[in-house]
């Protein structure tokens, strides 16, 4: 059988972690379009993992703290963040779910 499961979403996951670094604060809104097709696509075991899903929500706390002005100006961003914040919210993620809450408050 070979490598670990969790090996697949590890990739993943490293890229969400990286982009809450300050030196790549000038990629985040560009990489919520790009994941877009991803969130979309991705089927349930890709959702599988609380550690996954836990690097995702760290990832839309950040990116709520410190970039929601420029996501909101960017309609192909903020329908990436909508998204991830969706899939999120239906996996029960508390931080998802919170965000989800502040959006239709309107802040």
């Amino acid at each position: 059988m070979g490598k670990n499961l969790l090996e697949r979403q590890t990739p993943t996951r490293n890229v969400f972690y990286f982009l809450e670094a300050p030196a790549a604060s000038c990629l985040v809104v560009d990489a919520l379009v790009w994941i877009t097709p991803l969130i979309q696509n991705a089927d349930d075991w890709f959702w599988q993992y609380e550690e996954d899903r836990n690097a995702f929500g760290s990832f839309v706390a950040h990116v709520w703290d410190n970039h929601w002005a420029a996501v909101k100006e960017n309609p192909p961003a903020l329908e990436g963040y909508k998204n991830l914040i969706a899939k999120l919210a239906a996996h029960q993620n508390p931080v998802a779910l919170e965000i989800s809450s502040r959006m239709a408050g309107g802040r």
